[in-house]
């Protein structure tokens, strides 16, 4: 973090360049560390979200949406460092809250109702409306099923969102 006794030193200019270089190595030497322990209980979550960003990846995907009820999935797709931006879906303030601090997240508190791609169809008319999402967008959901946000996260879904924000299933 760059303090106010580096910011306003004798050199600058030269300690926010020499920062800089310090968070690039940083940032190329996270890439290959195996994944956290901490996680390790979230296996089928881990491989769902690899699969997810694999095919957001594949169709040049605008965007991931990620499902979550405290923050867990939203956190293993992050660890993945897709291109794309990733909105976590909840129903609560927070995990939306614990969602916004990690990297290329946003949180999106949504109701939860019955059917998954209910939720999922709120989620992006929020997103559309608050400009986030565009007409014609390609986007990658994860979710559970039939909740989206409660249970175990188990579906990939590739979707295209209308021209007024509407959901339009790909496959």
């Amino acid at each position: 973090m760059l303090s106010g006794e580096t910011a306003s030193g004798q050199h600058p200019v030269n300690a926010v360049e020499t920062m800089v270089r310090i968070a690039e190595r940083a940032a190329v030497a996270v890439d290959h560390l195996p994944s956290p322990p901490a996680l390790a209980k979230y296996r089928s979550t881990r491989a769902i979200t690899g699969a997810a960003a694999a095919l957001a990846a594949d169709v040049n995907a605008d965007a991931i949406v990620v499902a979550t009820q405290h923050g867990n999935a939203a956190r293993l797709m992050a660890a993945h460092r897709p291109p794309m931006p990733i909105v976590a879906l909840t129903d609560r303030p927070r995990a939306v809250r614990r969602t916004t601090l990690l990297p290329g997240v946003r949180g999106c508190l949504v109701t939860e109702h019955d059917r998954s791609r209910d939720t999922v169809a709120e989620a992006v008319e929020t997103l559309f409306k608050g400009g986030h999402l565009r007409g014609g967008d390609t986007v990658v959901t994860v979710t559970g099923s039939p909740f989206a946000i409660r249970g175990r996260t188990s579906t990939i879904r590739l979707i295209e969102v209308g021209d007024e924000g509407q959901l339009k299933m790909l496959e």
